[in-house]
């Protein structure tokens, strides 16, 4: 009977502590972090016994589209190109500036959907930049199993 009272008061005090809170994913655009966003991800697919080992798959759109969102939220349309690229690596991604009309950001991470294989996972993000702003918004997740 007391563990019926305590309940009530367990799991507010785990709400406000943000345990059972929705995923860290759905932090404030300054809190973005590529772990929470692959943490969020669904296992990669087994792959066909012909797949040949370290054959890059891309996930899907449909797959990525909450993490899309919070990546746009995050860096949206208007963002000085200094902002942007600050925001991706702090999130964790490494970035470069080749192109004056693009940053180019990657991040990489490592799955185990099983104790057989290791999948690496690497996240390709994308800015087009106009007048030195951000002007786009592309992502990609592709992985592949060794």
């Amino acid at each position: 009977m007391m563990m019926m009272k305590l309940f009530p008061v367990l799991t507010a005090a785990l709400a406000v502590a943000g345990i059972f809170s929705a995923p860290a994913m759905a932090e404030a655009p300054g809190k973005l972090r590529f772990s929470n966003l692959e943490f969020g991800m669904p296992m990669d697919p087994l792959l066909w016994s012909s797949t040949p080992m370290r054959a890059e798959q891309h996930t899907p759109a449909t797959d990525i589209k909450y993490a899309v969102s919070q990546l746009h939220a995050a860096i949206p349309v208007g963002l000085s190109a200094s902002e942007a690229r600050e925001r991706l690596q702090a999130a964790g991604s490494r970035c470069d500036m080749t192109d004056p009309s693009a940053i180019s950001c990657r991040y990489k991470d490592v799955q185990t959907p099983d104790s057989e294989y290791v999948d690496d996972v690497i996240w390709k993000v994308t800015v087009p930049l106009v007048n030195g702003r951000v002007a786009d918004l592309k992502v990609a997740r592709d992985w592949y199993r060794r």
